[in-house]
């Protein structure tokens, strides 16, 4: 059973950094899917999805979304409130979410 768990990790990992390189400091990005592929993403880890119209699924690996487009390309973007912060000295072990600027 480790050894699954230590994969989902590594294959999370890579496909985090993968995206983070190809957006680099923006907000969002059209990426080809085949030099991801290629690198090692695979498509098919990710921590949450989220329904979009047009039967379109968007994906993420924590705040990286992705979607599929047309032609083997992805729309990669960051959602900032997707972050959540874990503080250690919180013995109740609940996930706290960070606050915006506008106090959502």
């Amino acid at each position: 059973m480790k050894t699954g768990i230590k994969r989902v990790i590594r294959v999370l990992k890579r496909n985090y950094s993968l995206l983070k390189k190809a957006i680099g400091d923006r907000e969002e990005w059209i990426v080809d899917l085949e030099p991801l592929y290629f690198k090692g993403f695979d498509s098919t880890f990710y921590t949450a999805s989220e329904p979009l119209e047009k039967n379109q699924v968007r994906y993420y690996c924590f705040e990286l979304g992705w979607e599929d487009l047309d032609e083997g390309r992805l729309l990669v973007t960051v959602d900032l409130k997707r972050l959540k912060t874990f503080d250690p000295a919180d013995l109740s072990g609940e996930i706290h979410f960070k606050q915006d600027d506008e106090g959502d």
